[in-house]
């Protein structure tokens, strides 16, 4: 069966009293959530965040107008390779150097052992240290004297505890190191230290690095969230400077390929130049010539210019194949610098420079990411869209080269045709001085390029500078004491207040007449208040005799007054039964029957319960002969009604056990006994047994002309209350009332529904 209570609203304010009645559960629960957060508190160390920026140059790219298809190198492409060149192992290395953080010292604060950056309490010399090796445990120092001090190291398999003296070498491990004295009074107590890993380190601060790219500006805008203030700012700031220098240097390193690549070639044209100056000043010598004005002078000249736009040709089509040989080459094998001053285009010198920073970019994700993982895929994708564009562009600028050669070749065969009708001696120092002439030329080009590389080498600027550098923060972040008592002040309360009204909701009893109500529609004859005073004699249980004006005698009286209305005066039959066992029938049994004799009522109570009947003991009375030997046939009526030591009752009792008690009860001698008494008492009190753990009582509640089901508060179940539903039914009983015995006012168990009748 389904017992869900009927949907009404809610009164806020009986929920308010629900809650308020389990004050002392809110207490405990507060109480546990400020002990949890000032525990908290002393546990967790505080944290501090530090903030800088940088600003980059703003560069136009025309890359979008040479490709055909849309520019994927945007600005999120752009941080997002710089992002990965900030928290690169080769930055973060250089920034820890730069700081010096060999060794990293701890004080105690509460029970947690905090680093003291800058701090250093004592000198910590290293005589020789193996960097592949890493101590991850902690070193605890200890003052003896002015020339001694206690160094104890516990790991898995180390735990000793040595006096050295000041100065001596030490050996850890892998490692060798001294402590100075001159610091040793600063060292009053016990001071915790370990020798820095620089993985771990470079592992922290790249937990610690958060970098703000959200806004749509060249402005980046960097912070580190650490637990020493003075750390957070010189890691921040270290990085940032480290990170310029990391880019000076990638240009830098360009250049000098590219100045190398120049003087080579300069190198092979001065040898060129030597070597035709030379054959030309010892033709002349030989043949004694003279500058003339002939015609075969301006054909020497325009073969000279020829010459020189051929040269210039050839040097741009070793610049282009240099570079086209560079750029098909595994990029992973090291970052490649090219040539970039050789290349005329300045589209094409744009293309190659995104490409280096592709290739720098996927070095450092593959340091973080498998090759097979999305962003390394996507870079490759990128890397190999552009290394097509520029090969495909190379290709073209070749092409173009090699066509005008072609084209210059044709020309110089021709005026060479017109040539030969010129004296050779003639023409042959004219071609001696061409070829002169146009290599000075060519190494004048050469000189002047190399001039450019060392003035923009000289020139050579970050690509960002520092907005704001990072200052020391003075106020944590958090944990923010405050706040914590007040999250946990709000959240006690709201669990607090969630547990009792769960408890409340989800209670497996019945409390309150308001829940039988709402459980079925029998109606309640009355309800029993809690009795909080005691009988004065133990076995006696009519409490209302010793204590008349209490509020369990006023609800006993209650109930009386109520079954004057619904059964006649005159040999009215009252059977009082329950679901389970311990409900208090035989207790309002007694005490309804004793609140009867006061209105001069002639009472008798029967003991229906054949099997379990303790009415007897109340009375001090012998069970040897009772009900049950009356219904088997073994006595007489009135040798079984006994007289009680009250006026006006009398009790028959269960009598010996017997086998078969639900026959008994059945039988035509309980309708015979019942008739007969009907005839001497005003009021016939059943106390059966319980009617959901046996069916013996059925056939007395058909003789009964009130049947009292007693529910117990806080004991009964609610789906006891459909037992009485189903008897009803069952035995199509006129008159049936439910009695809510053991009640006790708590607001906790009041229903917190508007009435809605």
């Amino acid at each position: 069966m389904n017992y869900n209570l009927r949907s009404s609203p809610i009164n806020y304010f009986k929920l308010l009293k629900v809650v308020i009645s389990r004050w002392y559960w809110l207490l405990i629960a507060l109480s546990f959530g400020l002990v949890s957060c000032y525990l908290y508190l002393i546990f967790t160390p505080k944290e501090y965040k530090s903030s800088a920026s940088l600003k980059y140059e703003d560069k136009k790219s025309e890359i979008s107008e040479l490709l055909s298809v849309r520019n994927l190198y945007d600005r999120t492409n752009k941080v997002e390779s710089e992002k990965s060149i900030i928290l690169s192992r080769k930055v973060l290395s250089a920034a820890i150097l730069a700081l010096d953080y060999q060794v990293i010292f701890f004080e105690k604060v509460n029970f947690s052992l905090i680093a003291v950056y800058p701090r250093k309490p004592i000198n910590v010399v290293f005589l020789n240290k193996n960097t592949s090796a890493t101590v991850k445990h902690r070193f605890k120092y200890s003052q003896v004297d002015k020339k001694q001090f206690e160094l104890c190291l516990k790991t898995e398999n180390i735990d000793f505890c040595k006096i050295y003296n000041y100065n001596q070498p030490i050996s850890v491990l892998e490692f060798v190191i001294t402590i100075n004295d001159h610091l040793w009074n600063e060292a009053s107590s016990p001071v915790f230290f370990k020798i820095a890993d620089p993985n771990e380190l470079i592992e922290t601060i790249q937990r610690g690095v958060k970098i703000d790219d959200s806004q749509n500006t060249n402005i980046l805008k960097i912070k580190y969230i650490g637990t020493n203030s003075a750390f957070c700012a010189d890691i921040l700031n270290a990085i940032l400077d480290e990170y310029l220098k990391f880019d000076v240097k990638q240009k830098e390193n360009t250049l000098a390929q590219t100045s190398k690549f120049l003087n080579l070639l300069l190198a092979e044209i001065s040898s060129k130049v030597e070597i035709s100056g030379s054959a030309l000043q010892s033709f002349k010598e030989t043949n004694n010539l003279s500058n003339t004005n002939s015609l075969a002078a301006e054909n020497h000249l325009i073969l000279e210019k020829i010459g020189t736009e051929k040269h210039l040709l050839d040097v741009d089509s070793k610049v282009l194949r240099f570079v086209s040989s560079r750029i098909t080459e595994n990029p992973l094998k090291g970052i490649s610098t090219y040539n970039l001053q050789g290349l005329t285009d300045p589209q094409l010198q744009g293309l190659v420079e995104k490409y280096q920073q592709l290739n720098l970019t996927l070095r450092e994700k593959l340091k973080v990411y498998t090759s097979d993982s999305d962003p390394v895929q996507f870079l490759d994708s990128q890397i190999k869209d552009l290394q097509s564009s520029i090969v495909k562009s190379l290709s073209e600028h070749l092409n173009l080269n090699l066509q005008r050669t072609i084209f210059l070749v044709r020309l110089a065969d021709s005026i060479k045709t017109v040539l030969k009708t010129i004296p050779k001696i003639e023409n042959a120092a004219n071609s001696l001085a061409s070829s002169f002439g146009l290599d000075q030329k060519v190494q004048e080009f050469l000189a002047h390029k190399k001039l450019e590389t060392q003035i923009v080498n000289a020139a050579i600027t970050p690509i960002a500078t520092i907005l704001d550098r990072a200052s020391y923060p003075i106020e944590p972040i958090g944990p923010i004491t405050l706040s914590c008592y007040l999250v946990a002040t709000m959240f006690s309360i709201l669990g607090g207040t969630f547990a009792i009204i769960t408890i409340h909701l989800y209670n497996p009893f019945i409390y309150t007449k308001e829940h039988i109500e709402e459980l079925t529609a029998i109606p309640i004859l009355g309800v029993v208040n809690k009795s909080y005073n005691q009988p004065q004699s133990r076995d006696n249980q009519i409490v209302l005799q010793d204590f008349p004006r209490s509020s369990f005698g006023e609800s006993i009286r209650f109930i009386r007054s109520n079954l004057n209305f619904i059964a006649p005066d005159k040999g009215k039959v009252i059977c009082i039964t329950s679901a389970v066992s311990g409900e208090g029938k035989s207790f309002l049994s007694i005490n309804l029957a004793y609140s009867l004799t006061l209105i001069q009522k002639n009472v008798i109570l029967i003991a229906g319960d054949l099997r379990k009947s303790t009415l007897h003991a109340s009375f001090n009375l012998p069970n040897s002969n009772g009900l049950s030997k009356y219904l088997s046939g073994q006595t007489d009526l009135k040798s079984i009604c006994a007289k009680t030591y009250i006026s006006n009752l009398d009790i028959i009792t269960a009598g010996p056990t017997p086998p078969n008690p639900s026959e008994l009860l059945q039988s035509h001698m309980m309708n015979c006994l019942i008739k007969e008494l009907r005839l001497f008492y005003d009021v016939i009190l059943i106390d059966s047994a319980p009617i959901g753990l046996v069916s013996d009582i059925k056939p007395v509640m058909k003789l009964a002309d009130v049947n009292l089901f007693i529910v117990r508060c806080g004991v009964s179940k609610p789906s006891y209350t459909q037992t009485a539903e189903r008897l009803k039914e069952e035995l199509n009983l006129a008159s049936i009332a439910i009695v809510l015995n053991d009640f006790k006012s708590d607001n906790f168990h009041n229903h917190y529904y508007k009435d809605s009748r």
